[in-house]
């Protein structure tokens, strides 16, 4: 397994996800400057299914994005998340409370072209996001234009507070 700042990457023909890789996960995210750290379970982009088990801590930023071409499920095995679904404006249209703290583990599955975003409710996640592929870095992932850009701090901290504030 190759290691890089952000991820792990598997390039063997078996990886076994087991709680000691959950915690080597976990502790991967406090070197992370996105508070986020991967193992990438597929070998390549080119990989028609892009499995991935994902760390992250509370108040990372995950920003609304949507998938043009590929369906995502994403299933919680750590904490306590909640998933927003919103419009092609913006608004919040649904919201999903995945908890596996309280045993209430979930699955939610998107379809292409759903604008969405992970909110961690608990000190740290861990969840297991697939995706179709392959991933094409420029065309893979498409961001919301009216969400704040990753490198915006004041604006992101202002847009989580007023998402924070919706009940839907």
């Amino acid at each position: 397994m190759r290691e890089t700042r952000e991820a792990l990457l598997n390039e063997e023909p078996i990886c076994v996800v087991d709680e000691l890789m959950l915690d080597r996960l976990v502790a991967g995210v406090a070197a992370s400057r996105k508070g986020r750290f991967r193992l990438c379970l597929h070998h390549s982009p080119d990989d028609l299914v892009q499995e991935m088990v994902i760390a992250c801590r509370a108040g990372s930023y995950n920003r609304p994005h949507r998938h043009p071409d590929a369906a995502t499920s994403v299933a919680i095995l750590r904490g306590r998340l909640r998933m927003l679904v919103f419009d092609d404006q913006g608004a919040v249209t649904n919201s999903f409370l995945l908890d596996a703290d309280a045993g209430r583990t979930g699955i939610v599955r998107l379809s292409p072209r759903v604008w969405h975003m992970e909110i961690p409710g608990s000190e740290i996640i861990v969840i297991h996001e697939v995706n179709t592929g392959p991933f094409r870095p420029q065309s893979s992932n498409e961001w919301a234009p009216w969400s704040p850009p990753e490198d915006d701090h004041d604006a992101i901290a202002g847009y989580l507070q007023k998402l924070s504030t919706l009940s839907v």
